[in-house]
């Protein structure tokens, strides 16, 4: 016996609920494999938490509402003569205005008691302008106008109920929020997030396995959303709210089921709607781009109601300067409608609840309207252009290079690339802008805003293209392993593709910021400069998080620790853009190029092993990783024991303190250093001279290797003397430069004060350091970026990742002894003449 018609609409409803729940479980599972670790008992409340978050929305979207409604009635009371103010501030004023009509003596001074700094800040928030100029308004108002002219902020006639029913622009603007929440609620789909999928297959394909009614299953379809997304079944809220604010809350919670349910069926039809049409009418490759659009818009514009929540009066006030006249001239009063109110503004409850059953049949109508004309073509949907017109193929016909014609058709075939690409890059930036919206406060009127701006929306472009790119090879990534090119080919290749792309984007941006700001041309001409080198070493890093598919076809979990590498240098490269620190431009940029050959060095290990993860075999050492993580050890540990040292009875004397720590921090790292390098076989002789693998002893002293031994140590004294002279020549023509003489003078000052600091620089610089950090930077770090590198690039980049260590004012010196030590280590093959040079030039510039 075949179901009946609600019957049929039940069990489908019942499977797209199921569908859900497991779609939910399916990312449970994917999260664990990922993680490698058992759900928690957060994950199983996953789906109560989307219906908090649900309620949390739907709540601040109704305060939005009355937030801005009442805020918009102030600020026409403001357009209108009045001037608004606190209660506290009213009574104030009434008081001594009471006072002086009353008295007839000498004139009372109000300023002498009115809190006008308090009020004008209020004031300031709310319609604008600096604190000063508001309270210069305030005090002129009170001293020429009388009690009438004032109005308070929260008196009954200004709240929600009043104001939406007489005054334009407040009803205008609250129209408008309402038409948003609707238009985003219909946008949610049936799942309550960001939605990529090229292809959909929806519930009527029951049509053709199971004898059911046609009328059945598309009802069902269209209720789909209602009964599987969190974001539907708390909607009601919103609109009891609403009524609850009008009528008070016995008549708010009545709509809450009444009005709301059928509200959010409307909403959930018309999403369906478009959903349909989508995917009947639009072509196969154009169907993601759609989807995805439409579910990124409605997953931001809910979130849209909790920025509007903090920021009511920042947004009335430039909807205010923008468009007063427009929406008075033009008003909308489908909130007024809504509510059942009157041309008088009086509120019926019964004319309300008719308003929106009429609006939710019309809207009804038209979204099974739609599903019919989407569908009088067949349910197979729009299977033609699925390829890339010839047109679209000719100009990369003509590429040199093929693997820029694969990418660029990729980019071309797979639409939805554009919204990941794009729109989520956006997204993520305006999450992390918010996030720094007090930092930003400080920087409100300056270049630095937008050009940190643009170059957090460059990075994060690269960050989400790059594994995109990536993970649209599929199953196919094994077949540029055969080509002529190679894999490394096709992800370098990748890299410098979209690097090219994305700097198209940035500099354009900060050429168009340029021109806003062209006092600061050169400034803004730096952080493009920057940002090449910056952004090419970005993509670099992020195509070396290529993962295979597993077996079932979906992409295998990244690395973590390779997504935490790839991300080091960015937060310190965009703080340098924001704070304009040029140090940590120059820092961040220098670290994520070191981090960029680290993981590259670690991918060409493993690259031919990428199918084979069992059979991978470390890199040989020393690598640029194991250098990166000893010199880390060495300054954070160091750091560590200075502060314990210092709380331990040596705070008196910190100099003491700092000899101590840097030199047992110096010893220990460079002795877990040789013996974890050593079990890795790489005895301690092949890091202190340029051996692959030790060489045997010879039986008898040689008198031509010992004096050999000597020449070489004397050549880099004779180099630290010449080094630590340039040096000295450095400083003389640096302290004629105002700011920079005036800080080495009263450095050079706090030394001569306290002998003690002196001796300790002096015992860390000639003691210690030239052996830790010729250890770390020569004898790691330089050999394991010379083969990464080689040549110059490894001179200058092993030079670079040394000096950001040290004080901006001493890296052209230090940047020199890094050149000259690589190279002394690079052809003498010991780093023993690179000690000596850094012991001779350390002694000498602290000495002089």
């Amino acid at each position: 016996m075949n179901p009946g018609f609600f019957q049929t609409v039940c069990i489908l409803l019942k499977a797209a609920r199921k569908r859900t729940i497991g779609r939910i479980r399916h990312q449970k599972e994917l999260r664990q494999k990922k993680t490698g670790r058992a759900s928690s008992s957060l994950h199983r409340l996953s789906f109560f938490l989307m219906f908090f978050v649900g309620f949390m929305i739907h709540f601040a979207a109704a305060f939005a509402i009355q937030s801005v409604v009442k805020e918009a009635r102030l600020i026409s009371l403001e357009k209108q003569g009045k001037i608004v103010v606190s209660r506290s501030f009213y009574s104030d004023v009434s008081n001594f205005k009471q006072a002086e009509t009353d008295s007839s003596g000498r004139p009372i001074d109000h300023h002498a008691h009115l809190s006008y700094s308090w009020e004008s800040d209020r004031r300031a928030e709310r319609f604008g302008g600096s604190e000063q100029k508001q309270e210069a308004f305030l005090r002129s108002a009170v001293e020429e106008n009388p009690l009438s002219a004032f109005a308070v902020e929260d008196d009954p006639a200004f709240s929600f109920r009043a104001s939406a029913l007489t005054d334009s622009f407040a009803a205008t603007l609250g129209t408008l929020i309402l038409l948003w929440w609707f238009i985003t609620l219909s946008l949610q789909g049936e799942n309550q997030g960001l939605d990529f999928q090229r292809r959909r297959h929806p519930m009527w394909e029951w049509l053709f396995s199971h004898p059911v009614s046609p009328g059945a299953v598309f009802l069902a379809e269209m209720l789909t959303p209602f009964a599987a997304n969190p974001a539907y079944l708390t909607a009601p809220i919103f609109i009891g709210l609403l009524f609850g604010f009008a009528y008070g809350p016995i008549l708010g919670f009545l709509s809450l089921f009444i009005i709301g349910v059928p509200v959010a069926l409307a909403a959930a039809c018309l999403g369906k709607a478009q959903e349909i049409s989508i995917i009947l009418r639009a072509s196969l490759r154009s169907r993601g781009v759609f989807i995805g659009f439409l579910n990124w818009l409605g997953h931001i514009g809910m979130f849209f109601f909790i920025i509007c929540m903090n920021s009511a009066p920042a947004i009335v006030r430039m909807a205010g300067a923008t468009a007063y006249s427009l929406m008075h001239s033009f008003p909308l009063h489908l909130l007024n409608w809504i509510l059942g109110a009157t041309s008088d503004g009086t509120l019926y409850f019964l004319r309300g609840l008719l308003s929106c059953w009429l609006l939710c049949i019309l809207i009804i109508g038209v979204s099974v309207g739609i599903s019919i004309w989407s569908t009088k073509k067949g349910l197979a949907g729009n299977t033609t252009n699925t390829q890339p017109s010839k047109e679209n193929l000719k100009g990369f016909d003509k590429k040199r290079n093929p693997l820029y014609r694969k990418e660029m058709l990729w980019f071309i075939r797979d639409r939805s690339a554009i919204i990941q690409v794009i729109l989520v890059p956006l997204t993520i930036v305006g999450f992390q802008l918010f996030n720094m919206r007090h930092l930003l406060e400080n920087n409100r009127g300056s270049w630095s805003m937008p050009a940190g701006i643009t170059v957090i929306f460059g990075t994060y472009f690269l960050w989400i293209i790059g594994p995109k790119s990536l993970a649209s090879e599929g199953s196919a990534l094994w077949i540029a392993q055969s080509w002529p090119y190679g894999l490394e080919k096709l992800l370098k290749t990748k890299a410098k593709l979209w690097f090219l792309i994305s700097s198209a984007l940035v500099l354009t941006a900060l050429c168009i910021i340029a021109l806003l700001f062209p006092a600061d041309g050169w400034k803004l001409a730096f952080v493009g400069i920057a940002w090449l080198a910056f952004g090419r070493s970005m993509a670099e890093k992020t195509v070396t998080l290529v993962s295979v598919p597993s077996s079932s076809g979906e992409p295998a979990p990244r690395s973590r620790s390779r997504i935490l590498a790839a991300s080091l240098g960015v937060l310190t490269f965009s703080i340098g853009v924001f704070t304009r620190q040029w140090q940590l431009v120059v820092i961040g940029t220098v670290y994520s190029w070191i981090t960029a050959a680290a993981l590259w060095q670690n991918l060409r290990a493993r690259l031919p092993y990428l199918y084979d993860p069992w059979s991978e075999e470390l890199p040989k050492p020393p690598t640029v990783m194991h250098a990166m993580i000893s010199v880390s050890m060495l300054i954070e540990c160091g750091a560590i024991f200075a502060a314990l040292f210092a709380a331990t009875g040596l705070q008196r004397n910190t100099a003491i303190a700092q000899s101590i720590a840097y030199t047992l921090t110096a010893a220990a790292v460079m002795y877990v250093t040789t013996i974890v390098l050593n079990n890795r076989n790489l005895p301690p002789e092949c890091i202190w001279t340029w051996k692959d693998s030790p060489s045997p002893r010879p039986k008898q002293r040689d008198l031509k290797r010992f004096c050999r031994y000597i020449k070489l140590l004397l050549s880099g004294t004779i180099c630290g003397l010449a080094l630590a002279l340039l040096a000295h020549v450095y400083l003389i023509c640096i302290e004629q430069i105002g700011p920079l003489g005036e800080m080495i003078r009263l450095s050079r000052d706090q030394l001569n004060q306290n002998p003690g600091l002196r001796h300790s620089y002096f015992f860390i610089a000639v003691c210690v350091a030239p052996f830790a950090e010729e250890f770390l930077f020569r004898g790691l770090f330089f050999r394991a970026l010379d083969k990464e590198w080689g040549g110059w690039k490894a001179l200058l980049g092993s030079s670079a990742f040394f000096v950001i260590y040290h004080p901006p004012i001493s890296w052209l010196p230090v940047g020199v002894l890094g050149v000259l030590n690589a190279y002394i280590f690079k052809k003498t093959g010991r780093l023993a003449p690179a000690v000596a040079l850094h012991m001779v030039y350390n002694a000498v510039v602290l000495a002089w």
